[in-house]
């Protein structure tokens, strides 16, 4: 008990941080690939295309000005050697518009496979960050719990078990946020695709906060519960550390309520959807 004990009070803490920001880190890291990737296709695009035009300007110079070759042969050969040029410029011209379209039409077509079980693709929106974070941290945070348990079980310590409902806990969390994110993604899609139009265009303004949709009382209760913990959470801190019970933590309460409003958010969002598929008669497989 005293290890699990220890590795509560700081071993665990430093592994959520840690974790946390690990998860942001690898959906920052997917979005940048992606952009890396959708920014090299475009340099190359605009080097294609001024060797194309470098190599037209040649063509136009050859035939007003006539230069001198030493023989018909070598006019020939450099006539030859410009229009290779421009076949082998024209060519890869192609293929990068043709991976172009290939990478547009991708982002159109939902997640399959690992990249929709694993959240490889780039998130929609901003609750779709704030979805696929969180998704990553509590996976993250289960696999750390499987280890923590393998531990404890080679210490032969019974606390072991406390490991194993973590790892259930943060594991069925990060079930919930899995298929939050790809709800998100699929509806972006077929927005794109001209599927599906605008969702909830009905709430306006603050009902978009406070909107009772039926059918949803978990995920409203959760909802309410963690949007109050965001409100009145400063408020409980600053009176338990006015009245000397608690030890003045400004960063630790500011992590805390920005780490509610997170997870309220991304239920809203989730809300929402549900609302719009179902009002719009719009169904996504998972």
């Amino acid at each position: 008990m005293d290890v699990l004990h220890f590795l509560k009070k700081d071993e665990l803490e430093l592994a959520a941080t840690v974790i946390g920001i690990a998860g942001s880190a690898f959906t920052a890291l997917k979005a940048g690939f992606d952009y890396l990737q959708q920014h090299s296709l475009n340099l190359r695009r605009t080097k294609a295309v001024e060797g194309i035009d470098l190599t037209l300007k040649r063509f136009r110079t050859m035939a007003k000005e006539k230069p001198s070759f030493a023989s018909s042969e070598s006019a020939d050969a450099y006539r030859l050697a410009l229009t290779e040029d421009l076949e082998a410029q024209v060519a890869q011209l192609k293929q990068i518009r043709e991976r172009t379209l290939q990478l547009d039409l991708r982002r159109k077509q939902d997640p399959k496979g690992v990249r929709k079980w694993l959240l490889l693709y780039k998130p929609e929106g901003v609750d779709g960050w704030i979805s696929q974070t969180l998704f990553y941290f509590f996976a993250l945070m289960g696999l750390f719990m499987v280890g923590l348990g393998a531990f404890l079980a080679v210490r032969r310590d019974s606390d072991a078990w406390y490991a194993l409902l973590g790892f259930a806990f943060y594991s069925a969390i990060a079930v919930y946020f899995g298929p939050l994110s790809f709800r998100l993604k699929c509806i972006g899609n077929a927005q794109r695709r001209g599927d599906l139009g605008p969702l909830n265009s009905d709430l306006q303004g603050f009902k978009r906060i406070v909107v009772k949709p039926w059918g949803m009382p978990i995920r409203m209760f959760f909802y309410y519960l963690f949007l109050l913990e965001t409100i009145v959470g400063p408020f409980i801190a600053r009176s338990e550390q006015s009245s000397g019970t608690a030890r003045a933590d400004y960063v630790t309460t500011g992590f805390t309520v920005a780490f509610f409003f997170l997870i309220a958010e991304v239920l809203r969002a989730d809300i929402l959807a549900r609302r719009g598929l179902k009002l719009a008669g719009f169904s996504i497989k998972h």
